[in-house]
């Protein structure tokens, strides 16, 4: 049994208020979660300076490569033993958090 485990982090995240990373970082690790190594694999950006373009446009076009990376990544994962895909949607988790609070207060 290997003592390390293979962790790619696919990551949707602001870079400002309205631009946009979509990016894969790919991890080894110790069993207790104890990084080694941490690689930078691929990324985008999605910036359109259009004035029709806006956070709605970016994340759009952002999630598009951020759900295709999570199935080239899943599939990756599937063939390495002792890999696994952790994901982070920031602009989802953003969002259920202010519904959340909107929620709260009605």
């Amino acid at each position: 049994m290997s003592e390390t485990k293979t962790v790619y982090e696919v990551m949707l995240r602001y870079q400002t208020t309205d631009e946009l990373i979509v990016d894969v970082r790919k991890d080894i690790e110790r069993l207790d979660g104890e990084p080694i190594t941490e690689e930078y694999v691929e990324g985008f950006a999605y910036e359109d300076d259009r004035v029709s373009c806006n956070l709605e446009h970016n994340y759009r076009e952002a999630l598009k490569d951020y759900k295709k990376l999570l199935v080239k990544y899943r599939e990756l994962a599937e063939k390495e033993p002792n890999s696994c895909v952790k994901e982070w949607d920031e602009v989802e988790h953003d969002a259920i958090r202010l519904i959340a609070i909107k929620q709260e207060n009605e």
